[in-house]
């Protein structure tokens, strides 16, 4: 039941800097744009990782435990 709670955090995190990168792309003007685009692009960039790194780690869990 816990992995449930963990993993809709983690889909809520890594699903936040998208939100944000739209937000940024139709209604910031100006200078500070630019940075919340980028800002946004990593934290998207990272939050795939983070999704890849955690079915490479549950992956190798299976493997090694035998299941």
């Amino acid at each position: 039941m816990i992995w449930t709670y963990y993993f809709a955090v983690l889909a809520a995190l890594s699903l936040t800097p998208v939100f944000v990168l739209f937000w940024a792309l139709f209604f910031v003007h100006g200078k500070h744009a630019s940075k919340i685009f980028i800002y946004c692009l990593t934290g998207c960039v990272l939050g795939g990782l983070m999704w890849i790194a955690l079915g490479v780690g549950l992956g190798l869990t299976v493997i090694l435990e035998g299941k």
